[in-house]
């Protein structure tokens, strides 16, 4: 834990419930009923809101990794700013929740410029368009047969998002201090990965 989240826990004992409201201020209610199942599976995941394709908010957002038969998967050319490139998304008929196998991937953006780059940038990633490191998330959805499908779990305001704002920025702690509690609360942070 940085000094900084250890700081804020600290302050944060004092008033639990206001720390709790900062997180829930940003999650939408159907996000909240959706976590809320109490036989939650990964599946569920693609219940929640899906994310705009231009968000300037700053984000904690799933990727519900969907593996599917070869079949149910085309490649469909769209200009991203970056030239047109093909992307894998789902044949019309298919239903994503009969996926052969769904994992979870939890994360957070807060770039200035807007979470939907950070989006972009996994999209980019899995359809081959450049490489990165090699973490799990990526190792799972550059695969030929799995689609990336984000999803948000909470909205937090970008003050940059007005190219105006010059000023300190008080609330960037949030969206990571949420993934972190996602990722906790969801099982997903081990000693494998």
């Amino acid at each position: 834990m940085t000094l900084g989240f250890h700081s804020l826990f600290r302050r944060a004992a004092a008033n639990p419930a206001a720390l709790i409201r900062i997180c829930l201020d940003g999650m939408p209610r159907k996000v909240r009923q959706v976590l809320g199942k109490e036989d939650l599976s990964e599946i569920d995941f693609l219940d929640l809101p899906a994310i705009p394709s231009v968000c300037k908010h700053r984000l904690v957002y799933v990727d519900v990794a969907t593996r599917l038969h070869q079949e149910q998967i085309k490649r469909e050319v769209r200009n991203r700013g970056d030239g047109h490139k093909p992307f894998k998304t789902p044949m019309p008929a298919c239903d994503l929740k009969e996926a052969l196998e769904a994992k979870l991937y939890v994360g957070s953006s807060v770039n200035k410029l807007g979470s939907y780059n950070r989006i972009r940038e996994h999209e980019a990633i899995a359809n081959g368009h450049f490489k990165a490191g090699m973490n799990m998330h990526y190792k799972e959805t550059s695969k030929p047969d799995v689609l990336c499908n984000f999803r948000l779990i909470g909205a937090w305001q970008n003050p940059y998002a007005d190219k105006s704002y010059d000023g300190q920025d008080p609330t960037r702690w949030i969206a990571p201090m949420v993934e972190g509690l996602m990722m906790a609360y969801l099982g997903l942070y081990t000693e494998k990965n």
